[in-house]
């Protein structure tokens, strides 16, 4: 009778490793196609230059559809890395979407080529100051920035190209809302408080 039990324990011991390999193996397999079609699909785009004044953004970088591949907040990585994520990211269906401002502003700054260290990895990069309120909105990873230092932005108006510069993984845009200009996270919010995307 004890080696019965035993027999079944080890059963489901042994269908629980086999299905959870199982499952491992098709996330590793979905994981591997995914890296393989970004990098078959190097595709550069086309670049408009020009700010199309009808561009109806409602709270939405992006005007083509897209999802949200990390939320603002804290997280658990792999290999028990963990940390707060200071924005969302958001990731078009077509890659190197261009990309539009949420809110009236004054770019307050335009960087390129920020890879880590104080500027936080957000590779080309810009922050508007909105206009009338203590409130900063962060663009990163643009693979073109179309507006520079001391431009006034409106919303609507076509600020950049998404892309994979900085510290990625994929092409992408980092969109963050801030209380105050700088890298500190203390002072970075969750955009969904201002923003419906």
């Amino acid at each position: 009778m004890a080696s019965l039990k035993k027999h079944k324990v080890l059963i489901t011991i042994v269908s629980t490793i086999l299905s959870s390999g199982l499952l491992m193996f098709l996330s590793l397999c979905v994981f591997v196609a995914v890296i393989v079609s970004y990098v078959l699909t190097d595709d550069q785009p086309t670049i408009n230059t020009e700010a199309p004044g009808s561009a109806q953004v409602s709270g939405s970088p992006f005007i083509d559809p897209y999802i949200v591949t990390e939320e603002y907040g804290w997280y658990t990585g792999a290999e028990s890395s963990f940390g707060r994520h200071a924005g969302a990211d958001l990731a078009s269906l077509q890659k190197y979407a261009d990309v539009y401002s949420v809110v009236d502003g004054v770019v307050i700054e335009a960087v390129s080529g920020c890879v880590v260290g104080g500027c936080g990895g957000y590779g080309n990069m810009i922050t508007i100051k909105v206009d009338g309120k203590e409130l900063y909105v962060r663009y990163g990873h643009f693979l073109v920035t179309l507006v520079k230092e001391g431009d006034h932005i409106v919303k609507g108006q076509k600020v950049g190209v998404e892309g994979a510069t900085g510290k990625v993984t994929g092409v992408h845009l980092h969109f963050e809302v801030r209380t105050a200009p700088g890298y500190n996270k203390d002072d970075t919010v969750d955009p969904r408080k201002y923003f419906l995307f």
